[in-house]
């Protein structure tokens, strides 16, 4: 008889240590893929950053040296957050687009032109690391919600992490 409870109970160890090795194993591949979205959404807000002012000096040079990005163009200096940084690099392109509109010499430079395709390459590229991360978010937080993974979280200090948004009115944003 005590032969089975010490099987029972070694049969029990070796479950709870096996679904505790499982569930780590899951929440830390979800937080490296998290991690890997950040990094990318970074260096390419940092490429459309240079491509943005890339266009500014075309801008200047064809209408009278006037610096309609300057206010955008500062925040390659500044300490802000990525999505801080995504919102202000939305609205510098929608001013370019503008101001391309109202300007049909300057929308034919082909220095111009060059730009505006790297800056929708880009954009797809930034769109896509938001997708990769909220995708992982979402299933980093579903499985931190979830019994008995909601227990080891709390022991090894996995939290919940908030979705990519860079829409102003939302406050679910890292």
């Amino acid at each position: 008889m005590k032969l089975v409870i010490i099987l029972l109970i070694i049969a029990i160890i070796s479950i709870v240590v096996l679904i505790t090795f499982i569930s780590l194993n899951k929440l830390k591949k979800y937080n490296e893929r998290i991690l890997i979205a950040e990094k990318n959404i970074d260096s390419n807000l940092e490429v459309k950053l240079n491509s943005i002012i890339t266009i500014n000096n075309e801008l200047k040079k064809g209408n009278d040296e006037k610096d309609y990005l300057k206010e955008y163009i500062q925040i390659k200096d500044s300490l802000i957050t990525n999505i801080e940084k995504d919102i202000k690099l939305d609205e510098a392109e929608k001013l370019i687009n503008k101001l391309l509109i109202d300007n049909t010499k300057l929308s034919s430079s082909n220095k111009i032109k060059k730009q505006l395709v790297e800056l929708r390459k880009t954009n797809e590229k930034i769109v896509s690391s938001k997708n990769m991360y909220n995708k992982n978010a979402l299933l980093n937080n579903n499985l931190i919600k979830t019994f008995p993974t909601n227990i080891i979280a709390k022991i090894f200090k996995y939290k919940i992490i908030s979705y990519y948004n860079n829409k102003t009115d939302d406050k679910d944003n890292f």
